[in-house]
């Protein structure tokens, strides 16, 4: 976090270092020692010293924490910091060191406990705003372990600051702390150009929900670096469910120009022990890539596309998305001209159906006799009666169920408009049920249950990557889908189907590239999913998967060169790595002598290049993880920048 933070602004004397939500003062004291390394007289600290180390310390390093207890924690960890440097002697040397004085500051003025958001705006802002602010605010809100909290009360100060915000029109989550904390920051704290960095819940940045608050952060600040560490959720901190996300901004406007650096590490890609518990966060230039800061600004998909998907997988969106935007081919689309309708079952209390039992624990699913329908809700009426398509918003088996059903919200569901109409007034008649045609129902289902499907929502479900526990309407509603209608000849085949995959994928009239990488999402990076690691993933790679690696790398490379320096690939297998070199205009030698990487960490990739034989050496791990068609894509843009950099 201060390697980034500084990364955007460097920590020095002049500096004032604010963590508004302290905590322990992990942060603050991070910087305390960046300060005093950096600042250390000639011959090291020495209790003498004492007056230049506490003037770096409170002119420089600042807190706020709401309880005592930690404020006073914080004080006795920067203390102890203090000691660290300048008080490793017997006591009566520190007494005559500190002359008048005593040895250790008041840091009560440092470290205020007080709630953050009561602090007055401070006379001189700080050039440095950093921390990990609380995530939940009240009842609904869960928070970093998945669990909702005890119901309490929002202060008024923060009431208060809420409606400054709905005021200035910047938009927040609903109950969401850390979104509030990060506005704090900017308009409260952090002087004009100031450096500033936060942990934040991933859904507040990446999840469909976040788009308001994600589009208006990324239009009034530069948004320098995104560590998206939701593949790391449950390894990051013991017992933290929720994904985390790493933002890095500078407090001023946007410009066209900004470009933000995009970190996204997955579990298999970094050092770790045999339960995949992580040791360190490393990264070689491939695993950062660089997209364009307006990008950040694009509607709901913004942060999502751009932080959560990889360089391939975004062209496929954005191909999929112009592809079903402009032939109107969507599921919602579909929906439409079908006469369907797609709502989310709701709790007894909206439904006036009370949940059924079974050994102790509440049933999702249960039938309803039909004369039991004139105790529905009418708002809820028709979706109970039956002839519904259920899709579970986990994204697990969707079913079709003829007779009359409830379900909670956990299930999106799809009934005929005209059955919705009917049952406001009274239940409808068994006899006239606008039944849809069986055929055509298991055609759909095919479809929705599809491998295929499931790679969509890959590329368009804002949380379906992170956790595959809430595949939202509005998701559901953006998935490709290349049959017109209920009636299309080409659903109703996928009954009899042997393949549906590819039966869907003909009705697309889908490339190569695309079906190759579907396939290896069906085969392989699927299990990715809700920050799993694919069994295999450690295993080397098989020989198919090398080639189509290969062939991605090649195409990639002949596209930014042009055909008049034609791309030579060779691979060689040396000491436990794997030599890609590449060569232009003329075969390439073998690259295994030419690159000692024995000392290096390797996670996936790292890429050289030899100016003199005008060859790039990218050193690979043999296993299964380093070789997807996305690190292929990764791997030549890195080639790219080595040779541009070189020149």
């Amino acid at each position: 976090m201060l390697d980034r933070l500084e990364a955007a602004n460097p920590i020095s004397v002049r500096s004032r270092l604010i963590d508004p939500a302290a905590g322990s003062g992990i942060f603050l004291v991070g910087a305390f020692r960046r300060l005093m390394e950096r600042n250390a007289p000639a011959g090291g600290w020495q209790p003498r010293h004492i007056g230049r180390a506490k003037s770096l310390l409170l002119e420089t390093i600042h807190g706020i924490e709401k309880h005592p207890q930690a404020a006073n924690v914080c004080r006795f960890s920067l203390y102890l910091t203090l000691l660290d440097y300048v008080g490793r002697a017997p006591i009566e040397k520190l007494v005559r060191a500190a002359g008048d004085e005593k040895f250790l500051p008041d840091l009560r003025k440092n470290v205020v406990s007080a709630d953050a958001f009561a602090s007055k705006i401070p006379a001189a802002k700080y050039t440095h705003v950093v921390g990990n602010p609380p995530w939940p605010m009240s009842t609904g809100q869960k928070d970093r372990t998945n669990q909702g909290g005890e119901r309490r009360e929002e202060s008024a100060d923060v009431l208060r600051f809420a409606e400054e915000l709905q005021k200035a029109r910047l938009a927040f989550g609903h109950n969401r702390l850390s979104d509030l904390f990060t506005w704090l920051a900017i308009r409260r704290l952090a002087a004009n150009g100031a450096a500033i960095a936060f942990v934040l819940p991933a859904k507040s940045v990446i999840g469909r929900n976040a788009s308001n608050f994600a589009h208006c952060l990324a239009s009034n600040v530069a948004i320098e670096w995104i560590g998206n560490l939701s593949h790391l959720r449950r390894k990051l901190f013991e017992g933290v469910e929720a994904p985390a996300c790493v933002v890095v901004a500078t407090n001023r406007t946007p410009s066209f120009s900004d470009r933000t650096a995009v970190y996204r590490p997955l579990l298999s890609s970094l050092p770790g022990g045999r339960r995949n518990e992580i040791w360190s966060l490393l990264a070689s230039s491939v695993d950062v890539q660089t997209i364009r800061s307006v990008d950040l600004q694009r509607g709901p998909s913004g942060w999502f596309v751009h932080s959560m998907l990889g360089e391939f997988d975004r062209r496929m969106h954005e191909s999929l998305k112009t592809w079903s935007t402009a032939k109107k081919r969507t599921l919602g689309d579909f929906l439409e001209r079908s006469g369907l309708l797609m709502s989310k079952g709701g709790s007894p209390a909206e439904t006036g159906i009370k949940r059924k039992a079974h050994n102790g624990k509440s049933v999702q699913l249960h039938f309803l006799e039909r004369d039991e329908l004139a105790d529905v809700s009418p708002a809820f009426r028709g979706w109970f009666s039956g002839n519904v398509i259920l899709i579970p918003r986990s994204f697990n088996e969707a079913a079709y169920y003829k007779g009359p059903v409830a379900y909670p919200s956990s299930f999106n569901a799809i009934i005929p408009a005209a059955q919705e109409q009917s049952s406001l007034q009274r239940p409808i008649e068994e006899e006239a049920m606008p039944y849809l045609p069986a055929r055509s129902v298991d055609g759909f289902l095919r479809y929705v249950n599809s491998s295929v499907l499931r790679y969509f929502a890959s590329l368009f479900g804002a949380s379906y990557l992170m956790d595959k526990a809430r595949f939202e309407k509005n998701d559901l509603q953006a998935l490709p889908c290349p049959f017109v209608d209920m009636n299309d000849a080409d659903l109703r085949a996928l009954e009899s189907s042997t393949s549906v995959d590819d039966s869907i994928l003909d009705a697309m009239k889908a490339g190569a590239d695309f079906r190759a990488a579907f396939r290896e999402f069906d085969d392989f990076r699927q299990h990715f999913a809700n920050a799993q690691v694919p069994p295999d993933s450690q295993r080397p790679v098989s020989e198919t998967a090398r080639e189509t690696y290969v062939a991605r790398l090649v195409a990639e490379l002949q596209a930014s060169f042009g055909p008049r320096r034609e791309v030579h690939v060779r691979v060689d297998n040396h000491d436990r790595r794997t030599f890609v070199s590449v060569g232009f205009g003329r075969k390439p030698p073998s690259g295994a002598d030419k690159v000692d990487v024995s000392g290096q960490f390797l996670g996936t990739s790292i890429v050289t290049y030899d100016s003199e034989s005008d060859t790039s050496l990218i050193v690979k791990s043999p296993t299964r993880h380093s070789w997807t068609i996305d690190q292929a894509v990764a791997d030549a843009m890195a080639v790219s920048r080595e040779i541009r950099s070189a020149r």
